[in-house]
Formats: C-alpha cells, sequence, structure tokens
C-alpha cells in the first residue's frame, strides 16, 4: 500500500480533534504547577534549573515536535519503520551495554565511578538512582531515556507492519517478525533492568494486535508467554518481590505507600491548598516524580484529584473516538496503542504509588518531571491530531 507521505494541511484549525487538544493543555499546565509545588522545597537553584529545564525541553520543545507530528501525516512513519525501529534498537543497545557493565558493581558509588571512566565520550551513559537509563550529549543538550522513545518506535514497527500485511491474514509465521521486534527491544530494556516499561510496551502492542484482529489462540499464547516472563522476572528479582510482597503486608520496605497514603488523608475532600502539603515528611520519596500523585491529593483533595483524573478518562475516550474514526488499520493501531499506552502508565502510577498493586517507578504522564517522558508523550499526542486531521482523506492503494 502506497501513501502520500508529504505534509498535510487541513482545511482549518478545528480539521484536528480540539477536544484533545484543550486535554494536552490543561494537562501540561496542571502539571507544571504542581511539579512546581513538588519542587518548593529544593534549593533555588535546583527549583529553577528543574522547573525550566520541564518548561523549555518538555513544553516548549515536546509542543513543537507535536505541532510538526500533527503536521506530517502518520504514514511517512509507518512506512519508515524499518529505521525508526533500527535507530530504537541503536540506543536501547547503547544503554543496556553500560547497564550490563554496572551488573558487576554492588553499590550505587561504585556503578558511578565506572561509568565516570567513559566520561571522554562525546556521547556517554548517563548514571541516575543506580541505574544507567540515560544518554548523556555534549553542549547542553538534554538527556535522553531510550525505552521512552520504545514505546513509540516499537507500535510504529507494528502498525506499519500490521498496515502492509493485514490482507494476507496472521498466523505465528507471518507475525513472527514484529514479535521478534517488541522480543529485542524487551529484552534491551530488561538489562537496563525496567520490567515496567516492557509491561507497558506488552499492553500497548496487544490492544495494537486486538485491533488489527489476530486471532485470539494467538494473542491468548503471546499473553501467557508475556505473564510467565514477568511471574519469572518478579521471582527471581529480590526487589521486585518485596515490592509485590509490600502490597500483602505494611512494613519498612511499604514505607513510600504509607507516606503517600498519609498525603491522601491529610488532603481530606477539599484538600489543604496549593504548595501546602507536606512535602518535608521523608517518607514521600520522589515527590517531584513518581509520586507526584501524593502532592496534587494532599493540596486539591479528593475532589481536585478525581477533577484531574477525569482528564486522563476524557483523553482515553477523546483518542478511542479517533481510532474508531481512522481512515485505515495503521491509523486505528497508532491510536489504539497511544491511548492505552497513556490509560495503562496513569493506572500503573496512580494505584502503585497508593498500594493497590506493587509499586512500579512510572512517571505520571504530562505531569512528572522527565523531559524525555512528556517530549514523547506529546510527539503522541500530535500523531493522534494527525489521525483525527484525515477522517475525511482517502489515500490511494
Amino acid at each position: 500500500m502506497q501513501h502520500n507521505t508529504h505534509i498535510l494541511k487541513p482545511k482549518s484549525f478545528f480539521k484536528y480533534d480540539v477536544q484533545l487538544l484543550i486535554i494536552t493543555v490543561l494537562l501540561c499546565t496542571a502539571g507544571l504547577a504542581y511539579l512546581a509545588s513538588s519542587l518548593n522545597l529544593s534549593t533555588e537553584n535546583t527549583y529553577w534549573n528543574e522547573l525550566q529545564k520541564q518548561f523549555v525541553v518538555g513544553i516548549v520543545g515536546g509542543g513543537g515536535l507535536a505541532w510538526i507530528f500533527a503536521k506530517t501525516d502518520y504514514h511517512f512513519w509507518t512506512e519508515n519503520k524499518d529505521k525508526i525501529i533500527r535507530i530504537s534498537f541503536a540506543m536501547l543497545g547503547f544503554v543496556a551495554f553500560f547497564s550490563f557493565l554496572t551488573w558487576f558493581r554492588s553499590s550505587a558509588d561504585d556503578k558511578q565511578l565506572l561509568i565516570n571512566w567513559f566520561n571522554w565520550m562525546p556521547i556517554r551513559p548517563y548514571i541516575a538512582n543506580g541505574a544507567v537509563r540515560w544518554i548523556e550529549f555534549p553542549f547542553g543538550l538534554p538527556n535522553i531515556q531510550p525505552s521512552e522513545f520504545a514505546k513509540l518506535t516499537t507500535l510504529i514497527y507494528f502498525a506499519g507492519y500490521f498496515g502492509k500485511n493485514y490482507r494476507n491474514g496472521f498466523s505465528w509465521m507471518n507475525i513472527k517478525k514484529p514479535l521478534w521486534a517488541f522480543a529485542i527491544s524487551a529484552i534491551l530494556i530488561l538489562m537496563q533492568p525496567d520490567l515496567g516499561t516492557v509491561a507497558i510496551i506488552f499492553a500497548i502492542l496487544m490492544s495494537a494486535m486486538l485491533v488489527a484482529k489476530v486471532p485470539v489462540n494467538i494473542l491468548k499464547k503471546i499473553f501467557v508467554i508475556g505473564l510467565l516472563v514477568g511471574i519469572f522476572s518478579v521471582i527471581f528479582t529480590p526487589y521486585r518481590l518485596l515490592r509485590l510482597l509490600s502490597v500483602i503486608q505494611v512494613d519498612e520496605k511499604s514505607a513510600q505507600v504509607e507516606g503517600i497514603q498519609k498525603a491522601l488523608y491529610r488532603g481530606g475532600l477539599w484538600g489543604r491548598g496549593y504548595g501546602a502539603s507536606m512535602k518535608i515528611d521523608a517518607q514521600i520519596y520522589e515527590a517531584s516524580t513518581d509520586s507526584i500523585i501524593a502532592v496534587i491529593a494532599e493540596e486539591t483533595g479528593f475532589v481536585g484529584t478525581f477533577a484531574f483524573l477525569i482528564l486522563y478518562a476524557w483523553l482515553f475516550y477523546r483518542g478511542m473516538q479517533i481510532a474508531n474514526e481512522a481512515t485505515d488499520l495503521e491509523g486505528k493501531m497508532l491510536a489504539t496503542g497511544i491511548v492505552v499506552w497513556i490509560g495503562a502508565q496513569v493506572f500503573l502510577n496512580v494505584c502503585g504509588m497508593t498500594g493497590m498493586i506493587p509499586m512500579k517507578g512510572l512517571p505520571l504522564p504530562f505531569v512528572s518531571k522527565g523531559g524525555t517522558a512528556i517530549v514523547i508523550n506529546l510527539i503522541s499526542i500530535g500523531i493522534l491530531l494527525n489521525i483525527s486531521s484525515q477522517k475525511g482523506n482517502q489515500f490511494r492503494s
């Protein structure tokens, strides 16, 4: 199937899904406000540096890229799926190599000393919280996290492959190529190690394959294999097993969850007011990243938090509407995968931080500190907007 791959020019601004655009602006605005609140006990230098980075790199940079992706026909990306997935493999492989080297160092300080040996490289690994998950660039360019890119690049590869081959029907033999692409990405990400991101990508791809109408018996086998891999990864990794046990029993290992639950109680129905959350509480770790929902809940209360989560539900609904109205399978798979990705990440973050499921360090989309994450989220919104703008378009095949 051949598609025009030029920059699209919708008849008017209103060819795009305006509701989706409004939701995204609201989430980014609220996110920046509550990030500022979560950082207000930092040093002045840290406060302004982190806030500026989130605004300039995340919102302005990500917003600019979202506009470019909204104007670019999404078929351009699916037609270049092979090049895109190779770039993703290269970035993941770079990080995985240095992650592997740190496996043999027991402490975070030892790992940092090892990574420091490679500071002479213009493009080098970056370590934070004892894990090598970032690539650092020279000249003050922002660091990037390849696993965040992998969520989108793997989805693009699947959409492009299935969109091209769906007429032949699906069997184990003719879907093995995209499954291998996922397996390679998953192995490289697990080497970091990062099981949570692999689980998100797995959910994205399962939803996309459901849209492509891959036979149910094949999907069941893929799901069982994925579930078994996840179970073994938890059982044979002590810190993951401790996270699972922290849901079952309350002890010192669930201190972070306890701290977040206390923040929820302090917030009550209406909250303590903007900036009034007790971030000095040592049990709320990573208040500006994984645990930012605790800041929102304490300052806005149940009512404000519920209203905030409604924005995500509204985004999910609009995204599924766009998927339903997409003109072809590629658009349907991309749109479905993107909204499942954002929805799953919100679910895992909120439920994990509040102790309903095992905790996993995943950022809250559009809100948590993290340049790569918000840029990729906004690029995905740009793709959704482009799909929404093509409802009446027909492509020659």
